[in-house]
């Protein structure tokens, strides 16, 4: 197959017009790395390789942007990447930003968990969902919060209601409210009992 001519397009792309009236578009260094000329023949798996090849260029240039603007998981990354691109093309990225250490499920979930449990003071299931939402392994899910210290639970409970909910313990009603709420965090109903039993001082109403 013959390459008629090369055209500058826009930017850094260029417009090749085949012998066939077909165009393809690449970018000038895909272009100078297959070294295609203008009235060359070439195979049609050169071209192939080449269109391919422009778009996994575009596909990097696309993680890279999304990671830049926060972290990703590698499911997040391949998800967002398999919405434009080919399956395969996703993954081999995906892989690539593993490669390059810009993707680590372990360090990202970490810093979820820091996050959940510590700064917004998530309950685990609500812990673990939220991480299974940014598509991190269950497996290595469970490891992680297998290190979370659970003796800490009822003083996040109690940060959470002293900080916002306090005063909704004069009554029935906005105690069933506070319940609800932690529960709708993660925290495990007994927890969430105790801790009011003890800021109410009432081991016998409400709950």
């Amino acid at each position: 197959m013959k390459i008629i001519s090369i055209e500058k397009y826009k930017g850094k792309s260029y417009r090749l017009i085949l012998d066939n009236d077909e165009h393809i578009y690449i970018n000038a260094d895909v272009l100078a790395e297959f070294g295609f000329k203008e009235n060359m023949d070439y195979s049609m798996e050169e071209i192939e390789e080449a269109v391919y090849a422009n778009l996994k260029r575009k596909a990097k240039q696309r993680a890279l942007y999304l990671i830049s603007y926060r972290d990703h998981s590698y499911m997040e990354l391949y998800q967002k990447l398999e919405k434009t691109y080919k399956e395969q093309i996703a993954t081999e990225i995906s892989d690539k930003m593993v490669d390059l250490g810009f993707i680590d499920d372990e360090k990202y979930a970490r810093r979820l968990i820091q996050n959940y449990w510590n700064t917004k003071r998530f309950g685990i299931r609500r812990i673990q969902f939220e991480l299974s939402k940014k598509g991190i392994d269950k497996y290595l899910i469970e490891d992680l919060i297998y290190e979370i210290d659970l003796d800490e639970a009822q003083e996040k409970i109690r940060e959470v209601i002293e900080k916002k909910y306090y005063r909704s313990l004069d009554d029935e009603k906005g105690v069933q409210k506070v319940i609800s709420a932690l529960a709708r965090m993660g925290h495990n109903y007994s927890d969430i009992r105790a801790v009011i039993r003890d800021l109410t001082g009432d081991e016998y109403r409400y709950y």
